[in-house]
């Protein structure tokens, strides 16, 4: 993402404007977010964008012992008829959440943290 601007915002629900890179190629979205604190769950959808129409939801499980969390993900992609394959949107969004996990993960736990990825 290289830029983002706040739409609007009323109770748990955000809208954003974002710019971001959609396989090298520049694309700009309006992304509604909801929060929701007391279910552990945060969810986005697809206003308007020109090459993706993407959902998500994110559910936060912590361990019994408080240290740890699970963050369970189901992610929605629609193809809106993009000018490449959709497969190639798939691996490139996976890859990136993956990244994204990395690095939460190592600012959170330090530099020499190991990422698994499942």
């Amino acid at each position: 993402m290289t830029e983002s601007k706040l739409v609007s915002s009323n109770d748990n629900k955000k809208t954003i404007n974002i710019t971001n890179q959609v396989l090298g190629r520049p694309n700009s979205a309006t992304i509604e977010w909801t929060i929701e604190p007391q279910k552990r769950k945060l969810s986005f959808k697809t206003i308007e964008a020109r090459f993706t129409d993407n959902s998500a939801e994110y559910t936060i499980d912590p361990s019994p012992d408080g240290t740890r969390s699970r963050v369970t993900t189901i992610y929605y992609l629609r193809d809106k008829g993009a000018p490449f394959p959709l497969h190639s949107l798939r691996t490139a969004i996976r890859e990136s959440y993956l990244a994204a996990l990395g690095s939460v993960k190592r600012r959170a736990l330090g530099p020499k943290a190991v990422v698994e990825h499942r």
